[in-house]
C-alpha cells in the first residue's frame, strides 16, 4: 500500500518479471567463468527502486553464499524522477526487513520529509456520514504519519561504493513478438541452464535468471487483453504559490504541517471548465506535500479510468482547484508526469 507513489511499484512501473525461459539450476551452482563467458547467478535489467533494492537484497548476504549479481541500465547513474510517499508504519516495516539482511538507511538517509498526520477531503463528515452536499466539505483526519521518500537517498542506500553486485551501463537490446520470440533474433538466447541477452554494445551476458525491471512498458513483455486496462494518470508540480489563499498555518484548505492523501472535491471548481459533467464522471483528487519554506508538491491524479485522461486535463483540473482556494502557481521546480496500466494480463 505505496499509494500513488509505491515504491517497488514504482508509481510508473509494475514489479519486476521473469524473462529467463530455462530451467533454473541452484543458484551458484555454476562459476562464471564455467563455459559461459560473463555468467551471472542473475541479471536484473533496469535501476529502478525495484531493481536496485532487489540486486541489494541478493547480495546483501554471506559473500560466500551470495549470489553473483549483475544489473544492466545505461540509466544507473540517472536520478529517479518519480516522487515517492508512504505511511511510515509501512516504511519502518520496509527498514525492518532490509536492515535483517544487513542494509541500513531506509528510515534515516531513505526520508526526505515527515509528516505526523495526514489529511483527506472526501463526501462524507468526520463521523464518516454522508453530508448533505454529495461531495462534502469536511476535512477528515487520518492521524496517521506519513512521508516522503528521499530519491538520491534511497538510491544511495542501494547504490553505493560498497554495493556487492556488478553494473553494466549498457542497455538489453531486443524486443517480444510472441512467447519466448525475441527480434533480433540473437537479442535473447535461451539454454538448458541460462539466458544470454545481447547489450547495447554487441556484447553478451547471460544469467542463470533474468529478471526485467523496467517496467510497466517492457519491450520484453507481451501484455495480453490491453483493452481491458484502465491507466493511473496524473499531473505533478513542485513549485511555490501565490495569492490570497497562501496563509500562514495552511495554502488553500491545505493545512502546511500535514500530508493531504486525497481531495476530491470539485463542486468549487468543475463549472470553471469546459466539461463538468466528465469531472463528475471521471473523478481526479489533488494530492499535496508541504515541503516547508512555502514550497509544494501538488499533484492531481486520475486513480484509474479507461481511456485514460490526457496530462493537459489533469494539469488544467489542478490549476482550477487551486484558483478556488485563492492560488495560482509561481515558480516550477519540477514537474512530474505520471502514467501506470493498470489490469490486463501479461
Amino acid at each position: 500500500e505505496q499509494h500513488r507513489h509505491g515504491f517497488g511499484a514504482s508509481r510508473h512501473a509494475r514489479r519486476p518479471s521473469f524473462l529467463s525461459r530455462a530451467r533454473t539450476p541452484q543458484l551458484s551452482s555454476l562459476s562464471a567463468s564455467e563455459a559461459t563467458p560473463d555468467l551471472y547467478d542473475v541479471v536484473i535489467i533496469g535501476s529502478g527502486p525495484a531493481s536496485l533494492s532487489l540486486a541489494t537484497l541478493l547480495t546483501s548476504t554471506d559473500p560466500s553464499s551470495a549470489p553473483s549479481v549483475a544489473v544492466c541500465s545505461k540509466d544507473i547513474q540517472k536520478e529517479w524522477v518519480p516522487n515517492y510517499g508512504v505511511w511510515v508504519s509501512e516504511w519502518q516495516t520496509l527498514d525492518d526487513m532490509f536492515q535483517a539482511r544487513n542494509v541500513r538507511g531506509l528510515m534515516d538517509a531513505g526520508v526526505d520529509m515527515r509528516w505526523e498526520d495526514t489529511d483527506c477531503f472526501f463526501g462524507e463528515d468526520m463521523a464518516g456520514n454522508p453530508t448533505s452536499n454529495p461531495e462534502g466539505n469536511e476535512r477528515r483526519s487520518l492521524n496517521r504519519p506519513y512521508i516522503r521518500v528521499s530519491r538520491s537517498g534511497l538510491k544511495s542506500v542501494f547504490y553505493n561504493d560498497d554495493s556487492k553486485f556488478k553494473t553494466i551501463e549498457e542497455n538489453v537490446v531486443g524486443e517480444a513478438i510472441g512467447t519466448n520470440i525475441f527480434t533480433p533474433a540473437d537479442a535473447v538466447t535461451f539454454h538448458e541452464t541460462h539466458t544470454t541477452l545481447t547489450l547495447t554494445d554487441g556484447s553478451k551476458i547471460s544469467g542463470k535468471v533474468v529478471i526485467d525491471g523496467t517496467g510497466g512498458e517492457s519491450r520484453f513483455t507481451i501484455r495480453d487483453d490491453r483493452e481491458r486496462e484502465g491507466y493511473q494518470i496524473a499531473y505533478g508540480v513542485e513549485c511555490t504559490v501565490k495569492g490570497p489563499g497562501l496563509k500562514q498555518d495552511f495554502v488553500g484548505d491545505y493545512d502546511k504541517k500535514k500530508m493531504t492523501l486525497f481531495d476530491y472535491r470539485s463542486e468549487g471548481w468543475r463549472n470553471t471548465l469546459p466539461d463538468p459533467n466528465k469531472v463528475v464522471k471521471q473523478p481526479t483528487f489533488n494530492y499535496v506535500m508541504p515541503l516547508g519554506d512555502d514550497r509544494f508538491f501538488f499533484e492531481e491524479t486520475s486513480l484509474v479510468a479507461a481511456p485514460a485522461l490526457r496530462f493537459e486535463e489533469c494539469r488544467a483540473r489542478l490549476d482550477a482547484r487551486l484558483a478556488a482556494q485563492g492560488l495560482t502557481i509561481d515558480q516550477v521546480f519540477d514537474r512530474e508526469f505520471c502514467y501506470i496500466p493498470m489490469g490486463g494480463g501479461v
